[in-house]
């Protein structure tokens, strides 16, 4: 039974391609719910955990689901280009099992979340544009524009507004157009991310005659506009934390920490470019949101109830990966070797500080060490013992 279980947890992870997003598009919402919790200063109880759970759910059954139709309807073009498509490797008797499940995974949640109407026409345009960006004779996919907007506002636009909603609903707030920049954000991640995405991608799509932005507008016009996004992206989400840190002062270190790393990652680019002129810190925000974000947003919930170190431990153990924590690792140990060598030149400091006074001092009443050609200690033993 449990073999039996682990088969097809271990089938569902691979059909529904659960690696591409699990610390991603997955983590990323996690991080929105722990944002949402904090500044309505939730403790941990049966309710928020539901909550909580609940809305994963949906998230896992959204991700899923749009992974599923996109694979579903590039069958064909996946197999011209040479790609692995998992879907076509499934029985149709599996298609339509693996397809309800992710159809329960997605809308039974909200029997118990709170929704309203603008929850449904969320849900609905959620559906519509994974069905817009896959069908045969729509295929937004193909379009050099429409892909980018269309990718953006699914993998990124529409889940903040329906996690915002939802998490409203619960706590009883009222709707703020802050959320307005959270979302202009995340439209120009999504669009960077995606363009980024055609770009690695350039060749398999020639290979199927499909035309992406990367191949309109030209590799240079490509990573100038990714580079736009970049900037916007960060400057709105910047405002977004700071009309949020006037009443929640713990957020001013967090967004100090956050333009400081930004500031470093421009100067790295700007500094130093790799042989084909194109970027190489075009991911950097990502880490942000998908990473360190969500763990950050959990330790500002330990200042409320110190109950959320359980979902901060779950939280790392299931969605941080691994380079993560090399990249902590590694920045632990330049640390400690930065701390070393500022100790060292304080140490060179103050000897020098230090001997300097005393050698003054002892000129003053007519003592030279340089011409004694001793240290203080050496002089002072000599001349105590002298003196008995």
């Amino acid at each position: 039974m449990i073999r039996q279980f682990i088969h097809s947890f271990n089938s569902l992870y691979n059909t529904v391609r659960i690696s591409s997003w699990r610390y991603s598009f997955f983590s990323f919402m996690s991080g929105l719910s722990y944002f949402w919790l904090f500044i309505n200063s939730s403790v941990v109880n049966a309710e928020v955990v539901m909550l909580f759970l609940l809305f994963s759910a949906t998230c896992f059954g959204f991700a899923a689901l749009g992974y599923f139709i996109n694979d579903f309807f590039d069958i064909s073009l996946d197999a011209k280009a040479g790609k692995t498509n998992r879907i076509s490797e499934t029985t149709p008797f599996k298609k339509l099992i693996l397809f309800s499940v992710i159809l329960l995974f997605t809308m039974i949640p909200w029997i118990g979340l709170a929704a309203n109407l603008f929850s449904w026409i969320l849900i609905g345009i959620q559906i519509l544009l994974f069905l817009l960006y896959s069908l045969p004779h729509l295929r937004f996919k193909e379009n050099w524009l429409l892909s980018a907007i269309t990718d953006a506002c699914y993998a990124y636009v529409i889940p903040t507004l329906l996690s915002y909603n939802t998490y409203l609903l619960f706590f009883e707030n009222k709707f703020s157009y802050t959320i307005l920049w959270l979302t202009g954000s995340m439209f120009f991640a999504g669009f960077r991310n995606i363009l980024i995405h055609q770009t690695n991608d350039l060749m398999n799509d020639k290979k199927v005659g499909v035309i992406t932005f990367p191949q309109r507008a030209g590799l240079k016009k490509t990573v100038v506009t990714v580079w736009i996004c970049l900037t916007v992206e960060i400057l709105l989400y910047g405002i977004f934390l700071l009309k949020f840190a006037t009443q929640h002062h713990f957020l001013y270190p967090l967004i100090f920490l956050y333009f400081i790393s930004v500031l470093i990652n421009y100067y790295k680019y700007f500094s130093k470019k790799n042989k084909s002129g194109t970027i190489i810190q075009h991911h950097f925000s990502d880490h942000y949101y998908q990473i360190w974000m969500p763990v950050l947003f959990l330790l500002l919930l330990l200042t409320i109830d110190f109950k959320w170190c359980v979902f901060l431990v779950l939280h790392m153990l299931v969605l941080v990966p691994k380079h993560a924590y090399n990249s902590l690792i590694s920045f632990y140990r330049k640390c400690i070797s930065g701390l070393k060598n500022i100790f060292i030149k304080i140490k060179f400091i103050a000897a020098f500080l230090v001997n300097h006074s005393i050698y003054y001092t002892l000129r003053i009443v007519g003592v030279d060490l340089k011409k004694e050609k001793k240290s203080l200690l050496e002089y002072l033993t000599i001349l105590f013992f002298a003196e008995r």
